[in-house]
């Protein structure tokens, strides 16, 4: 439950340091459920600037949201760092530079911000600075800006960049279980204070209690301290560096993923008994979703049908990039899930697999375009798209290429059909067209079945059935 003071300071504070005047247009690209939609829609208002809402099409892809941004005269930018990644990779593959018009601000949001892409945004854009974002939705929005025009030396304390300080009439604490303040340079969990913390989880007290706890450090009546569960220290000059999750919430582009939900969801799949879903560090330092699942047969379940199943009850976004099979998840003496006995993944390796050139004239396709994707030389077409480096918006910018050589690809075919040989598999079996899957995507599945004979050819009508999952994980 958020109180409006709270979302009109945020306001402000996003106004007052990005210097917004009345000649300036913000990017309107969030979804309505992403809370920073609040001020993208009503900061620019408030002082006479303007909202620039962006295609549906060209927010996920780096091309077009710069061109829509130059083209619509856009000044301010709000991205994932997830996307941000995904556009300095199309400019530095670019021959020249794109004209990128009046833009005056990036800011990321959503997740942690590399310290390495700040040096390659401020390398291809030194007249554009960053505004680095920190906050939770249970306080407003954003409780901490930090403007930086380029990398300095203290920014390499952490691989990440700082979150630097609250913003107006907002605080940060670092703070150890006491609610004490520790020392600088050791490492506390955040607390926020201010006027932008909300009232609590609306229906549910307990939880309420647990995270808006009394603030000790305001004389201010009823004020409210959250604790966010966040790692932080703090700096010298007074900097918040953000360094982790306490529990085992993930954000992954921009979106907040809870392990137990892949679980529920993974248990739910008559093939599996029991499962525990954790983030692991691959060996590129990219954060992992894993499952580890229990077969509930004697024999192990087809990776390829749970990807399937899950996709018909998650977001692509959140079914798991690895899959480990085991006998029984280990227990600790007491009965309890035992997190620290949960085996390595073994990451997927077309070395370790042995290579597999692609053959088919599909496979040469997706392959080519892969391998520029992933900035390889020679792929496998048996290599893991995600263990490989890819990740959703890679899967889109794939998707997207396929579909430039009439290739009838999406997204969300690429999180179940993992590998070039599967994806070749998949488009080679479909065989529908894109103009088709739009018109069976503009109709809902209960119309498409009371319609269908006089809605699509015969042909057409065959295929449909091949269309069901992509069709539910689509809506």
């Amino acid at each position: 439950m958020i109180e409006h003071i709270g979302m009109v300071n945020h306001t402000l504070g996003k106004l007052e340091d990005l210097g917004f005047t009345a000649v300036d247009r913000l990017a309107q690209n969030a979804p309505a459920s992403f809370d920073v939609v609040v001020w993208q829609n009503l900061a620019p208002l408030a002082c006479g600037g303007a909202v620039q809402v962006i295609d549906e099409a060209a927010i996920e892809d780096p091309a077009q949201l710069f061109a829509a941004c130059r083209d619509t005269g856009v000044t301010v930018l709000q991205v994932v760092p997830s996307m941000m990644r995904a556009l300095i990779e199309d400019v530095e593959a670019a021959a020249t530079p794109p004209d990128l018009g009046h833009l005056r601000w990036l800011v990321p949001t959503g997740e942690a911000l590399p310290c390495e892409l700040c040096r390659r945004w401020l390398a291809l854009f030194p007249e554009i600075p960053i505004l680095n974002t920190y906050g939770s939705t249970e306080c407003s929005d954003d409780q901490c800006h930090y403007q930086l025009s380029a990398v300095r030396p203290q920014d390499d304390i952490a691989p990440i960049i700082t979150v630097g300080r609250p913003i107006r009439n907002m605080a940060a604490y670092v703070l150890d279980p006491a609610l004490q303040p520790v020392p600088v340079g050791v490492t506390g969990e955040l607390y926020i204070g201010g006027i932008g913390v909300g009232r609590g989880y609306r229906g549910d007290a307990a939880k309420t209690e647990a995270a808006f706890l009394p603030d000790p450090f305001s004389s201010r009546p009823g004020a409210r301290l959250y604790r966010s569960r966040d790692m932080a220290r703090r700096r010298p000059d007074g900097l918040i560096d953000f360094l982790g999750r306490l529990d085992s919430m993930v954000k992954r582009h921009g979106v907040r993923i809870e392990p137990a939900e892949i679980e529920a969801a993974l248990i739910a799949d008559p093939l599996i008994s029991s499962a525990i879903v954790q983030p692991r560090q691959d060996p590129k330092g990219e954060i992992r979703l894993v499952a580890y699942i229990v077969s509930s047969g004697a024999a192990e379940p087809d990776q390829a049908q749970i990807r399937a199943n899950l996709s018909q009850r998650l977001p692509y976004s959140m079914i798991p990039d690895v899959l480990v099979g085991l006998p029984d998840l280990p227990l600790t003496p007491n009965g309890k899930r035992d997190l620290k006995a949960l085996p390595d993944p073994i990451w997927p390796d077309e070395q370790a697999a042995g290579f597999a050139p692609a053959e088919t004239k599909t496979e040469q396709q997706v392959a080519a375009i892969w391998a520029r994707l992933l900035g390889k030389e020679n792929v496998s077409v048996q290599e893991d798209f995600f263990a490989a480096g890819g990740d959703s918006i890679k899967s889109i910018k794939l998707a997207a290429r396929a579909q430039d050589l009439g290739l009838p690809l999406e997204a969300a075919d690429v999180f179940i059909n993992r590998t070039i040989a599967a994806i070749a598999r998949h488009l080679d079996h479909t065989g529908v067209s894109r103009a088709d899957k739009d018109r069976l995507k503009a109709i809902s599945k209960a119309a498409a079945l009371e319609h269908a004979q006089g809605l699509f050819d015969p042909e057409l009508l065959a295929k449909a059935a091949q269309l069901v999952t992509y069709d539910q994980s689509d809506s």
